[in-house]
């Protein structure tokens, strides 16, 4: 259940975002690109030294509801602020991080 539930957040916060890539039309660079995925990259490994702490907080749906809407607005703060290149670097660390997941997953299936 954890791995389908956090690809649903990812999504909640992916849809907008994709939709603000396809209404704003921000150059795709490869610094952006790079930023999103060894971002999340980093983050994941970042949070697996922490696993348990980090499962007990996230299993929370309080602190998942948080986490959606403070992702929102502190993309929509970074747009305003920086310009809209930061999609770019979130979508793709949101697609990042889903093939993570689906890795995840894919292996498990594998290994029974």
């Amino acid at each position: 259940m954890g791995r389908r539930r956090d690809a649903a957040l990812t999504l909640l916060v992916g849809v907008p975002v994709a939709a603000g890539v396809a209404v704003f039309r921000p150059p795709v660079t490869l610094a952006a690109v790079l930023v999103g995925v060894f971002g999340v990259l980093t983050l994941e490994a970042a949070l697996l030294s922490q696993q348990a702490r980090v499962r007990t907080l996230w299993d929370d749906r309080r602190v998942q509801a948080v986490a959606v809407a403070v992702t929102l607005v502190c993309v929509a703060v970074a747009v305003v602020t920086v310009g809209p290149t930061v999609l770019v670097a979130v979508l793709t660390g949101l697609v990042t991080y889903l093939l993570v997941l689906l890795a995840v997953e894919l292996r498990n299936w594998a290994t029974g």
